[in-house]
Formats: C-alpha cells, sequence, structure tokens
C-alpha cells in the first residue's frame, strides 16, 4: 500500500485497539488494498467485528482502515472498507 497524500495520516499498527476502534461489519463488504475502489479486492468481511486503525471521509464515502481475522486461519489482515 502506498500511502496516498491526503487523509490518512498513520497506518503503522502500532496504536493499541480500545472498544472505540471495535466496529461491527452488517452483511458483506469488499476489502481493498487502498482507500478507494480503484484498488484490486484483497478479501471481504462478513457480518463479524473488526478493528479500526483509521477512517476517512472522501466525499459521500466514508473509508475505513480496518483489520479483520482470516477464516480458518489464526492470523490477520489489514485493507480498506468502503461505505
Amino acid at each position: 500500500y502506498n500511502k496516498p497524500s491526503e487523509g490518512f495520516d498513520k497506518l503503522y499498527l502500532e496504536k493499541e485497539v480500545t472498544e472505540n476502534d471495535i466496529f461491527y461489519v452488517s452483511g458483506t463488504e469488499s476489502v481493498y488494498s487502498g482507500p478507494t475502489t480503484k484498488y484490486p479486492v484483497i478479501g471481504s468481511v462478513s457480518d463479524e467485528t473488526v478493528e479500526v486503525y483509521d477512517k476517512n471521509y472522501e466525499g459521500t464515502n466514508v473509508i475505513y482502515y480496518i483489520r479483520y481475522d482470516v477464516d480458518g486461519y489464526d492470523t490477520k489482515k489489514t485493507g480498506f472498507i468502503i461505505y
């Protein structure tokens, strides 16, 4: 991921997650490798809780930089969901 010139200040995963950073995704959402739908889809989240590391507004869209569990593995992945 190449950091955009505006918006997301710091995307390093060094901050501690608090309960304010927990977000429930209702339904199924695509996870993108970058902060717009022009980036490739790298996964999806569906009816699950994710950790939000940053949030930005772009026009009418809300963009979340998240970390989520990978089904069937004991690992996590990061990406963007766009509403």
